[in-house]
């Protein structure tokens, strides 16, 4: 397991907000990844810590004890991940945002508000091993879809060409993959 510690010690302030919270905070919680990828963390401090995943419509919440939680889980991006390629083509669009927001996990400390930038103090963690796991089979499935193309002949275009082509047809295409290849995606 990696650990990564934050400190937020080294930054001075005369705020007394923001000293009682570093009061509460203490030594903070280590946030951990296993060899498959899940997150785990594990409460050090003695005030409450809550995390949230952004994934779907219900915004999950739990409350990391003193012992290591799992606060994001590898197989359940992957079992949506495969749900999501067994539906129709037009309904992968947006399933697509939903498991890129199952990689973000928010993580509010010394309460738990509903929304996230009115709690005193809060971090969100993006697990880059999750998007680029996303990334990597996006462009696996791209490619077989399109070499079944070729070889049945078919009609059929992959959705997210067809998302990229809009109104404008192919000339909107090409201007889209150039942004998209100068924004480094």
């Amino acid at each position: 397991m990696n650990i990564v510690a934050l400190g937020l010690k080294k930054f001075s302030t005369n705020d007394k907000v923001i000293n009682a919270i570093y009061q509460q905070v203490k030594n903070g919680l280590n946030i951990s990844m296993d060899h498959e990828g899940n997150l785990w963390a594990k409460r050090v401090c003695q005030c409450p810590v809550f995390a949230r995943s952004f994934s779907g419509s219900d915004q999950e919440v739990i409350r990391i004890e003193k012992r290591p939680t799992k606060i994001f889980d590898i197989q359940s991006l992957k079992t949506n991940l495969i749900c999501s390629l067994r539906k129709m083509p037009p309904t992968v669009v947006t399933t697509d945002r939903e498991l890129e927001k199952m990689c973000f996990v928010c993580l509010q400390i010394g309460c738990r508000e509903k929304a996230l930038l009115q709690a005193p103090s809060w971090l969100i963690i993006v697990h880059l091993v999750a998007l680029e796991f996303l990334n990597v089979f996006a462009e696996k499935e791209k490619s077989r879809i399109s070499s079944r193309k070729s070889q049945q002949g078919s009609s059929y275009q992959c959705p997210v060409e067809a998302s990229r082509e809009g109104p404008y047809g192919k000339m909107y295409s090409k201007h889209i993959t150039s942004v998209s290849h100068l924004a480094g995606t």
